[in-house]
């Protein structure tokens, strides 16, 4: 089975029903503790599917509390991960799952830079495996560089704003991307003129979504737009995760079709992102963020 490895998060996240939120002082009880985060919802999309993911995720290097929390939240889980200590503190995002307030413990922007070839030595490809850097932000730019540069992995990547911004840094990342997934809104902010202007930085296919109203790709200069699937949308509409959803569901049905991704061919790439567009139009119905449809959903 072809390996797919998901991240990175500088803030990783946890869903939690909690009312302490002393946890500095180490003293936070969680109840129903669950990780989170763009990078988790893509992994468990893949997982429900059944693709074999693992996840990218950041830690402090002295073992702090909240690496512990973090290490505690993951091993209930049922997606692998590996943890790399590249942070001088480990930074825990905690989402209160009665009222969906967010409370940010650790500090920002206290990336290890000097140790991150410890992950491109850590980590070996095969041919035709896939590396997703999703909700990448700029700072994360040199760890999504240790995975994309490797021969023959297959990327994919979703940026972030901050990314997209600064055009020279999101350009020269380009040329290792074979896959590049964003919205409208951040279609606009790349100050393009085409999907097809894409293409000429590095990626093969370019997708940009539009919610419920589907979106349009470019696959090496061939250009359709596609439907959003809303015939699942009968009721209360749940928009949080669908996006990344979407991304997964697109990642492990390309990555099923064919062994190698210079095979694949426009007709395999418009049958799998309306295989992508049907998984998140079910995810809407889902509350809750990682809340992904399996296969059972659709039969």
């Amino acid at each position: 089975m072809k390996k797919i490895l998901v991240g990175f998060s500088v803030n990783a996240e946890i869903t939690a029903h909690y009312t302490d939120l002393s946890l500095e002082k180490g003293e936070l009880h969680l109840l129903d503790a669950t990780p989170g985060g763009t990078s988790f919802n893509v992994s468990r999309t893949l997982k429900n599917l059944g693709s074999e993911p693992k996840m990218l995720l950041l830690s402090g290097l002295n073992g702090d509390f909240h690496s512990h929390t973090l290490n505690f939240v993951l091993q209930n889980c049922d997606i692998a991960y590996k943890i790399f200590p590249l942070l001088e503190k480990s930074n825990i995002a905690l989402i209160n799952d009665d009222n969906n307030t967010r409370k940010l413990f650790g500090y920002k922007g206290n990336l290890l830079y000097e140790d991150i070839e410890k992950v491109s030595k850590v980590i070996s490809f095969e041919e035709g495996d896939w590396s997703i850097a999703t909700g990448l932000r700029l700072e994360e730019v040199p760890l999504a560089l240790s995975l994309f540069s490797k021969i023959d992995v297959v990327s994919s990547l979703n940026p972030r704003p901050n990314l997209i911004n600064n055009k020279k840094v999101f350009h020269d990342l380009l040329k290792y991307v074979k896959i590049l997934i964003i919205n409208k809104d951040e279609y606009w902010a790349c100050g393009v003129t085409s999907l097809a202007q894409f293409h000429s930085f590095g990626p093969e296919l370019v997708v940009v979504t539009d919610g419920e109203n589907g979106g349009q790709f470019s696959f090496r200069n061939e250009a359709k737009i596609f439907n959003a699937d809303n015939s699942y949308a009968t009721g209360k509409i749940f928009q949080t995760g669908a996006g990344d959803c979407f991304h997964g569901s697109l990642v492990h049905s390309l990555s099923k079709l064919r062994e190698n991704f210079t095979d694949l061919s426009f007709d395999d790439v418009e049958e799998s992102i309306k295989f992508a567009a049907r998984i998140a139009g079910k995810k809407i119905t889902l509350e809750g963020s990682s809340n992904c449809p399996t296969l059972e959903d659709f039969m």
